[in-house]
Formats: C-alpha cells, structure tokens, sequence
C-alpha cells in the first residue's frame, strides 16, 4: 500500500513538471540501474559523472532525472520499451534521454550499457559502453571512459590529436607502450588519439629514455616536445649511430664485428617467436569462441520470437500484436510463458555481453601477435639502415605503428 501510494505521488510530481514542452536542447539522465550483483555504488558514480558530463556540455540544458528503477516502476516499462520510456522522457520535460545499466561480468570487470533515446520520435539512438575494470569505478578513473561514452552518445568522435616536437631526430616514440612512430626534422603528429591521460615514451640507443604523461581533449590538438640531449650527464656525448663509420676507409675491413652489432641472435628470439605463436592461436580460439557465442545468441532471438509482444497501431484491437503492428491482435501470454521468455532474455543478454569479451580479446591478442611477430622475425636490431659509407650517407629507419585506427610501417629516409 505505501508502495502504490508513492508511485502515485512521484507519478503526480512528474505530470506537473511536465507542463512546459520540452525544449530541444533538454536532456534528462536517468540513474544508472545495477543489476546481476554489480553493487549499487558503481551504478551512483557513473550516474554522477554522467550528469556532471552533461552539465558540463555547451547548449545542452540537463533537466533533473530520476532513478531508471523508480521510472520503470512509475511508468510500468519493465522491458525499457522506447514508446514506453519516451511518456516518461516527455512528463520529465526533457527532448532526449540518457539511461542504462551496469552489470558484473566474469572476472573482477562489469559491463555498461548505455542509450540516447529520442524522447518526440520514441526511439533510441544512439548505443554506448563496454567493460570496466573494477579499479576503473571510481568517479576520478571513470571520467576519461565516459567522456568518450558520451561522445559516442552525442554523435561526436571522442578523439584528439598528438603533436610531437623534439630536439634529437631518430627518437622513436611509444604512445601507451604502442611504437607509434619516429622523431625528424618535421613534427610527429598522431591521429585519433582516444581522448583522456596517455603515456608517451621517447627512446633512443645513448640517451636516457622519457617519460610524458599527457592528457589528450576530444577534438584538439596537444602539443609535447622531447628533450633527450637534456637527460645526457655533464660532459657526455651520445654514441654516433651503428650506420655511421667513425674510421677512414672500409668499416668492414676495419671493424669486421660491426656488420652484426646490434642484431639480435636468433636463440635469444626463441621466446618472442613462441610467444608471437600463442597469441596468434589465442587470438583465432577468442575469435572462434566469438562466432559460437553469436551464433547461441542468434538461436535465443528465434526462440522468443513466438513470445513477443508490440502495441498495436489500432488501439481497438488492444496491446498484442506482432511487431507489424498489424492483423488479428495475438493472444496474451501465460504466467509461465512471461517467466520463460524473461529467463530467455537474460541468457541472451549474458551471452551477449561475453561475446564482446572474446572480441575484444582476439583483437587485442592479434595486435599483440603482430607486434611480436615485427620484434622476432623482422626486426634485425638496428636502427637504421645506411645507403653508403660516408657519415652524410643517406640512412631508412623502419618502425611498426600501431593506432587506434589501424597499423603498419612507418620509414624515415635521412638525407
């Protein structure tokens, strides 16, 4: 009885503060609702970042939301039907809305599911999320994720570009442990760069290696510069490359070591190559594990399609129609029935999620195969490779990059 007489109330709040039309710059973010044991404080912290996101966005006017629960409850939407979740988007007085869920996965990870919802047309718009370590449910470690979650929901690319200057050519640079390129006398600009804190490492043979935290915004460029000359102690000089004859005559015939300096023997590659080799048949089982779970996913969908429900376009003939919305309307479901199309959905919605996870997990693992590939098979140990014997010879440095976008080889031809 006091539940009733609450949603009654609530339900009477919402219709009075639903008599101002909705502008179309308003938005409404719902609670994010915690369900299959995620705790309820992970469900707040992306809750408040997401509103703090939204507050935080330039001609957006946020309106204030309730709780996913509390809406399901008011407006009987216990499937989140759009028709459904758009009366209640409407009586907020908001044009869209933000709603979704959090749920534990496999291992120490949830998954998030947001959607946009377009409160006038009834539909959802737009899809966001993906797993989060549990170390990343903290409001601080969740703003970068879901900045760019929001982004997506936006229909902007959370991304930025990365120029880097420095003061010694040939310096190879990692972006979050990726080789992503080399220094020269041009700066080196990276591309579609997720936007949030990344880690920058500059190398090269005789200097110390640096480090640079940077923090990359959606749409703009970061500027970084390299010092490596700085990082070399008083009075040191940096070694000159393994391309470049520091003798007269023949370097061959005056150093015969040099032609193998640097190269790396091929029975210290034994565990690159191994494990080049493990991760390419992970990835290809990830993979494997992907079409399978997608296909179990494919077979659920045909077993509730019996069971499904839509309004009908003519109300005269009630609430049960097939998804055309048209015809004779269809019966309606047994007690039973409803448990056993629920039970359906949630296995459905479990497999999905872990077919994201084997995705994921082969593409990572093809990456990490082909990187280690480059490193054991490819690499031969030298920075450089020189087209002559004189010092001002011409010399191509090759490099694997990997980004966000796709990779490949990267050459540097000095003249």
């Amino acid at each position: 009885m006091k539940l009733s007489l609450l949603s009654a109330g609530m339900a009477a709040v919402l219709a009075f503060a639903s008599s101002a039309k909705a502008a179309d710059n308003s938005m409404a973010v719902l609670g994010i609702e915690a369900t299959d044991g995620a705790p309820e404080s992970v469900a707040t912290a992306i809750t408040e970042v997401l509103r703090q996101r939204a507050a935080g966005e330039k001609g957006l006017k946020v309106v204030p939301g309730k709780d996913l629960i509390e809406i399901k409850l008011i407006f009987s939407c216990p499937d989140e039907a759009p028709s459904c979740m758009a009366d209640a988007g409407s009586t907020l007085g908001a044009a869209k809305m933000i709603f979704g869920s959090v749920k534990r996965a496999p291992g120490d990870t949830f998954v998030v599911t947001l959607k946009m919802l377009d409160v006038s047309r009834k539909q959802v718009v737009a899809w966001a999320g993906g797993p989060l370590r549990r170390s990343q449910t903290t409001q601080d470690a969740l703003r970068g994720q879901l900045h760019e979650w929001f982004a997506t929901l936006m229909g902007r690319s959370a991304m930025g570009i990365v120029k880097i200057t420095g003061d010694v050519p040939g310096v190879s640079i990692a972006l979050d442990g990726v080789p992503s390129g080399v220094l020269s006398a041009e700066p080196l600009l990276l591309r579609n760069v997720p936007a949030g804190r990344r880690e920058i490492l500059a190398s090269k043979p005789g200097y110390p290696p640096q480090r640079k935290e940077i923090t990359v915004s959606s749409g703009s460029t970061t500027d970084v510069n390299i010092e490596m000359a700085g990082g070399l102690a008083g009075g040191d000089e940096a070694p000159p490359p393994i391309s470049t004859p520091v003798y007269g005559g023949d370097p061959l015939e005056e150093d015969p070591t040099r032609l193998t300096a640097g190269v790396t023997p091929d029975s210290d590659r034994t565990g690159l190559r191994a494990a080049t080799w493990v991760t390419a048949l992970g990835s290809l089982a990830s993979f494997g594990l992907t079409v399978k779970l997608a296909l179990d996913v494919h077979n659920i969908n045909k077993d509730l399609d019996e069971y499904r429900r839509y309004p009908c376009q003519d109300q005269r003939l009630g609430r049960n129609c097939d998804k055309s919305g048209t015809g004779d309307p269809l019966r309606v479901l047994r007690d039973d029935e409803v448990t056993y199309a629920q039970a359906l959905k949630e296995d459905g919605n479990r497999l999905e999620t872990y077919e994201y996870i084997a995705l994921g997990t082969g593409a990572a693992l093809a990456v990490a195969s082909g990187v280690l590939f480059y490193f054991s098979y490819l690499d031969d140990g030298q920075p450089s490779m020189a087209f002559g014997n004189g010092p001002d010879a011409p010399r191509l440095s090759l490099a694997p990059v990997v980004q966000p976008g796709g990779g490949g080889l990267l050459g540097l031809l000095t003249f």
